[in-house]
């Protein structure tokens, strides 16, 4: 059952992809509207709503992209441990 989940994820990426964005831009109304902000403790927190919101997407981004960047030096081929 899980891989036919996994194979129809795979086979579909615009519904993954629309499910991603779906996901984010309730994460940030929530944020929005509902979350209680409390006191900020930086100038940046004071001016930009839902900053952490912001901050941890574009966090995991680089994450992401420095992830691959370094995937080019340490990556192996797929039969190395074959060998």
């Amino acid at each position: 059952m899980m891989a036919q989940f996994f194979t129809m994820l795979n086979s579909n990426p615009l519904v993954v992809r629309t499910c991603c964005f779906v996901f984010a831009a309730l994460i940030l109304c929530w944020q929005l509207f509902f979350a209680e902000s409390g006191h900020p403790h930086t100038e940046i927190e004071k001016s930009v709503p839902a900053f952490w919101t912001f901050f941890t997407i574009a966090s995991c981004f680089v994450l992401v992209m420095a992830a691959k960047f370094y995937s080019a030096f340490v990556g192996r081929e797929e039969d190395y441990y074959d060998k």
